[in-house]
């Protein structure tokens, strides 16, 4: 950005994302580049702000994304309802000059920038895991081929483990833990992660 490299040498990420509309122009160099294009292979890009003129001008600016205007998921698994996606991305950009007479002589010599965006974000992303059956709770491992080992020796009739051998601490760590809502043993619950993201970000530039 402008000069400035702000790529994260972590992971090359780039912690900074100027508005759409705070961008003036962009150049993508790919292939054999010169050393002051930095010390990572592949493509950079090179990006450009606007930069202030003689006259104010301003743009305000938001992108919606909402479920209310979504089709279903079809990879959505039931019985869980449509994806919530509600995401607004706005702000506004504001330059103009700086004039001090006695200095620059009025005008064509300092200009200013600011850019603000915010985001606000709620998603739910759908998954599916592997919980405890209601079966295996009170000890019934009947659905099991493989024979269930005793651990005082021999292996327990029919893969069912008598009540009174069953730990506390166990019985109640499956009260908390959460219960099936899909058949089977395995991939038998259906969930959804909720993820909230709010961004504000500011930067201004001086000319």
């Amino acid at each position: 950005y402008d000069g400035v490299s702000t790529a994260w040498n972590i992971n090359n990420a780039t912690f900074f994302k100027a508005s759409i509309e705070a961008i003036q122009e962009f150049k993508v160099h790919a292939g054999t580049y010169s050393a002051e294009y930095g010390h990572n292979a592949g493509t950079q890009v090179e990006i450009l702000t606007r930069a202030g003129t003689n006259q104010l001008h301003g743009a305000l600016f938001e992108f919606l994304r909402n479920d209310n205007f979504d089709a279903r998921n079809y990879f959505r698994p039931r019985p869980l309802c449509k994806d919530i996606l509600q995401r607004n991305q706005f702000g506004f950009v504001l330059s103009g000059p700086v004039w001090i007479p006695k200095i620059y002589n009025g005008r064509d010599k300092t200009f200013w920038m600011v850019n603000y965006e915010g985001q606000r974000e709620k998603q739910e992303v759908a998954s599916i895991a592997s919980v405890a059956p209601d079966a295996f709770r009170t000890g019934d491992f009947s659905a099991l081929s493989t024979p269930l080992r005793d651990p005082l020796g021999g292996t327990f009739a029919g893969n069912r483990i008598p009540a009174d051998r069953l730990s506390p601490i166990s019985l109640r760590y499956l009260e908390i833990h959460p219960r099936p809502n899909l058949p089977g043993l395995a991939s038998n619950l259906a969930g959804v992660e909720q993820q909230i993201n709010n961004i504000n970000q500011v930067f201004a530039r001086g000319d």
